[in-house]
C-alpha cells in the first residue's frame, strides 16, 4: 500500500500529496491493543517521507454503512459533538511514549451514510 505513495513522492519532491485512508493506516506509530504487531501505512511513508503529516478524522454523531462478520447496514456512527466547520487543526496525538500520532485532526462535521457502489 506504500510502495506507490513513496515512489510517486520521490517522483515528485516539490508536489503536496494527499492521500486519504482509514484512520489505522494513517497512524504513525503502532501499538493498538488489538492488532500490535501491525505496521500501519504512513508508518512507513515516514521513514521515507519527511515532514509527513496525518491526520485522524474527527466527525459529529451521524450515520455510517458499516459490515461486521454477518452483515451490511446502516448504523448510527460516532460519539462527538463535532457540527464543523470542516477544518483541520494541528493538534498532535501522542501515544505513551510522546511519539506523534497523528499531525492533527480533520473535522468533517456530522457524517452520513452513504450505501457503497453495486
Amino acid at each position: 500500500m506504500s510502495e506507490p505513495l513513496i515512489a510517486a513522492r520521490a517522483a515528485n519532491a516539490n508536489a503536496t500529496l494527499i492521500v486519504l485512508v482509514g484512520n489505522l493506516h494513517a497512524r504513525q506509530t503502532g501499538g493498538v491493543s488489538f492488532a500490535p504487531d501491525v505496521t500501519w501505512m504512513a508508518q512507513y511513508l515516514v521513514r521515507a517521507i519527511p515532514n509527513l503529516a496525518t491526520f485522524d478524522a474527527a466527525y459529529g454523531r451521524g450515520t455510517a454503512w458499516v459490515c461486521d462478520q454477518t452483515s451490511c447496514s446502516e448504523q448510527p456512527w460516532g460519539r462527538g459533538d463535532d457540527p464543523g466547520p470542516t477544518r483541520i487543526t494541528q493538534d498532535p496525538t501522542r501515544d505513551d511514549h510522546g511519539a506523534v500520532i497523528y499531525s492533527g485532526h480533520l473535522h468533517v462535521g456530522a457524517i452520513a451514510a452513504s450505501k457503497p457502489a453495486s
